[in-house]
């Protein structure tokens, strides 16, 4: 602080309403000096100016104080006005919801917003909103695509599996990395992990008899739920060469700068690209090199 006084800064978020209730009035900053509560920016500068003579002055003499004052009203009246009419709007589109959360990356960093706000700049940063409803998602395998159990019999199978992203900010930022916007549309998310519980359904009906899945229904259940809780991240699905093509591209590398570093063939690369983009559900190549770029700087966090 310019007048050299030690001070507590306390963190508020935009939707923090009530931590500020008691200075009577919605806005921050608000300043507590002992039994006095003083807000808005100018009268917390004249505050301090008045109550500590002794410090560095803020205004250097009262020409310097007029000066301010007027800097200050040409704010108020003009520049915040302008300013407000390009962020007001954009603050209140990025106010996250109980049952939302979002991602926001690009100009100073990764952050995760859960039941809060932010400003976000449409130009230099990026948002990912994740759904943290829980979802249902409905599998169901029969006649050609009914499952095999132990004892060789095919048995028709139909289970929901309900999914919902944790609401903490590793996990948020988690689900916007490996599935993107994907959490807000069952359909989209469905056709992504669907393979995967298929896969712990039939690794489990294959361990039990047909007379075990009809009897010892819930230890079928407990048993896929631990199947399918030991899939892991879909970046888990990639071979260390995919692996190491995914880190060089989210670090800015070209197919052609990606060959040169790997002694590999720009063709080859071509088809681990190819094939990373098939492994995590990712849309086009635009889609993947962010992905690539977001996952690696979670990774150096």
């Amino acid at each position: 602080m310019a007048k050299g006084l030690t001070f507590d800064a306390v963190p508020w978020r935009f939707v923090e309403k009530d931590a500020i209730a008691f200075s009577g009035q919605g806005r921050v900053p608000v300043l507590i000096d002992g039994e006095h509560v003083v807000f808005d920016s100018w009268s917390i500068a004249t505050y301090l100016e008045d109550r500590y003579p002794d410090r560095a002055s803020l205004f250097h003499g009262e020409g310097g104080r007029a000066v301010t004052r007027f800097v200050n009203a040409w704010a108020d009246g003009m520049l915040i006005p302008a300013i407000a009419r390009m962020t007001v709007t954009d603050i209140l589109a990025h106010v996250a919801e109980k049952d939302r959360a979002y991602v926001r990356t690009g100009f100073g960093g990764q952050r995760v917003v859960v039941d809060g706000g932010s400003v976000v700049l449409p130009i230099f940063q990026s948002t990912v909103w994740v759904n943290l409803q829980t979802l249902r998602l409905d599998v169901h395998r029969d006649s050609a695509e009914a499952m095999i159990t132990k004892d060789r019999m095919r048995v028709d199978i139909g289970v929901e599996f309900y999914v919902r992203v944790r609401p903490d900010a590793s996990s948020i930022a988690l689900a916007a990395q490996t599935l993107g916007q994907r959490t807000n549309d069952v359909q989209q998310l469905r056709e992504l992990v669907e393979a995967k519980f298929v896969d712990a359904l039939r690794s489990v009906a294959a361990t039990m008899s047909l007379a075990d899945l009809q009897e010892k229904r819930s230890d079928f259940v407990k048993a896929v739920q631990s199947a399918e809780a030991g899939a892991g991240s879909p970046v888990d699905a990639l071979s260390d060469r995919e692996l190491e093509v995914l880190q060089l591209l989210g670090k800015g590398g070209s197919t052609r700068s990606i060959a040169e570093a790997l002694h590999l063939s720009v063709k080859t690369i071509e088809t681990h690209r190819a094939h990373i983009k098939e492994k995590l559900g990712l849309q086009d190549s635009e889609e993947m090199v962010k992905f690539a770029i977001d996952w690696v700087a979670q990774q150096e966090e």
